[in-house]
């Protein structure tokens, strides 16, 4: 993704009512949110996700294409065994023929399940800085993209709205000992309501000042963070943290920089806070994070994100998920593959794999994942294998390494050997990620394909991305199956362009569009006709 960066001309106009405030933001009366004026001018690129690109008739790029992202759209089945451990990994394979070539293809899908009684759950006392952004996009209607994806419909709310109503309804959630500050920032930031108890505060009032907040400004996101960490210095007991869950919610409508690196202050700060067991979830609106920054958050401990892409989506999840959210279960999770006979080819949803050295996952902490029956919401990692000729030995290991909120060591480890079977697949779960993996491939090579196409070829192709004529490009994926992407872009891959449809890859959408609907069909889930339509 690329982010348009413009020079914000700032002017202010400070009375001495705002120099006071400013003075005293910590000495507030209890129960009132208070909202910095910082009148300035000043635009950001809005950053759309996928779907979003192809409503506005442009091409999105190959990373706006996420397998995690994708996944976390969708509940998969899980096998639901009983165990004593924390974290129990959950075990599905498959053999699935890919759809133009008739190949047979080997899959193992890893469900990332947690067996707490969800029901019995109770979260420890809470300490939370909410930090939400109030810039100028901020003011823009919030795209309702699940409903409205392809006609391009926008609901009647600003985002910054549907942040404010959706935190004003968290606060119902709180516990009298719980306590909380907000803060607000643009393109600077301030402590809107300064930490207190839930039972020392006026609710009403501080519902009432966040629904009336205003955007305006730029958007400077290590400032709110350097609030909040302020805040939590101030405030925050050090030797009350393993009685109590410290977190910074930091909520926005702007993309973090995909140039995040040692150094920055955002990621250092976060780092830091992590340290000292204050925990930091990025919440973003209307859009989906980049995997770079996904990846750099899921290697700092206590850090998770969501992407919430309509209102009603935001409510309903803070409302009903706030708690686990909240609660890391278990840190620094390791997942590992090691088998002779079969290599991994590629692992989807799992940002970081590194297939070559069998390493399916490396986070640094696990949460709790929505359960809807015998579902998980996002939670699966796909391995995509190849056998390895002449090795008799297909025996398959995997083993989960982590650590408990003590610090204990736990470790489990899984032995499999495919069945032999023409086609197979263990549940409809792996069936579903298969066809979204598939379904992801095809787009990622579709939108490589018409870049390379517009803009100068600036180096030589490979088998895995395709430049050929209209004829070979078809023979290709008749006889090889759907080509895995390349992990790294190409320089050329990270140039803008129009959206458009070469002729032969019509023609490809056109094949595998019924086998699509027909794996929809199979595996019963309405909601990926989110997909089809696409």
């Amino acid at each position: 993704m690329s982010i348009f960066k413009i020079p914000q001309f700032a002017f202010f106009l400070v009375s001495l009512m705002l120099l006071l405030g400013l003075s005293a933001c910590n000495q507030l009366p209890e129960g009132q949110i208070y909202q910095q004026i910082s009148p300035s001018t000043g635009e950001s690129e809005d950053i759309s996700n996928f779907r979003q690109y192809i409503v506005n008739k442009q091409l999105p790029f190959p990373t706006d294409i996420n397998y995690q992202g994708l996944f976390y759209d969708y509940f998969f089945n899980v096998k639901v065994e009983p165990c004593e451990q924390l974290f129990c990994p959950s075990y599905m394979s498959a053999i699935s023929k890919d759809p133009f070539s008739g190949k047979e293809e080997y899959f193992l899908s890893v469900g990332l399940n947690s067996w707490i009684d969800t029901k019995g759950f109770s979260r420890k006392k809470l300490n939370v800085v909410f930090v939400i952004d109030i810039s100028l996009t901020t003011g823009d209607l919030f795209y309702d993209v699940r409903e409205g994806e392809q006609t391009d419909k926008k609901v009647n709310k600003t985002k910054l709205e549907s942040v404010s109503e959706a935190i004003a309804s968290l606060l119902d959630q709180l516990n009298p000992d719980d306590r909380f500050g907000v803060v607000l920032f643009d393109h600077l930031a301030h402590s809107a309501k300064h930490f207190g108890a839930v039972k020392d505060t006026n609710l009403e009032n501080i519902k009432g000042g966040i629904l009336s907040l205003k955007p305006g400004g730029g958007t400077d996101m290590s400032a709110g963070i350097k609030e909040a960490t302020e805040m939590f210095k101030t405030h925050v007991d050090k030797h009350s943290s393993g009685e109590v869950e410290n977190r910074i919610i930091f909520i926005t409508d702007s993309q973090p920089g995909t140039g995040l690196v040692e150094g920055d202050d955002l990621l250092d700060l976060v780092r830091s806070n992590a340290e000292n067991e204050i925990y930091t979830s990025f919440i973003g609106i209307g859009l989906d994070f980049s995997i770079e920054f996904i990846n750099l958050i899921n290697k700092v401990r206590g850090t998770n994100h969501y992407s919430f892409h309509s209102p009603s989506e935001l409510e309903e999840q803070l409302r009903e998920d706030f708690d686990f959210m909240l609660t890391p279960l278990a840190f620094d999770l390791e997942l590992k593959v090691k088998s002779e006979g079969f290599k991994v080819r590629k692992v989807y949803g799992s940002p970081g794999a590194n297939e070559a050295a069998g390493e399916i996952m490396k986070r640094a902490t696990f949460f709790h994942s929505q359960i809807r029956a015998e579902e998980t919401l996002g939670e699966i990692v796909l391995l995509h294998l190849e056998k390895v000729p002449e090795i008799e030995d297909h025996a398959i290991q995997l083993t989960a390494n982590y650590k408990d909120r003590g610090g204990k060591v736990e470790s489990r480890s899984f032995t499999f050997n495919f069945e032999q079977s023409p086609e197979f697949y263990d549940n409809m779960g792996i069936r579903k990620a298969i066809l979204l993996a598939r379904y992801a491939n095809l787009l990622k090579n579709w939108i490589v394909n018409e870049i390379f196409h517009q803009h100068s070829k600036q180096e030589e192709t490979t088998e895995e991305s395709i430049d050929a004529t209209e004829n070979s490009l078809i023979a290709y994926y008749e006889k090889e199956g759907i080509p895995v992407p390349p992990n790294q872009l190409r320089p050329w891959e990270r140039l803008s362009s129009d959206l458009s449809v070469s002729k032969e890859y019509g023609e490809l959408f056109e094949k595998f569009h019924p086998y699509f609907e027909r794996e929809m069909a199979e595996i019963g889930d309405i909601s990926l006709n989110n997909e089809s339509e696409v």
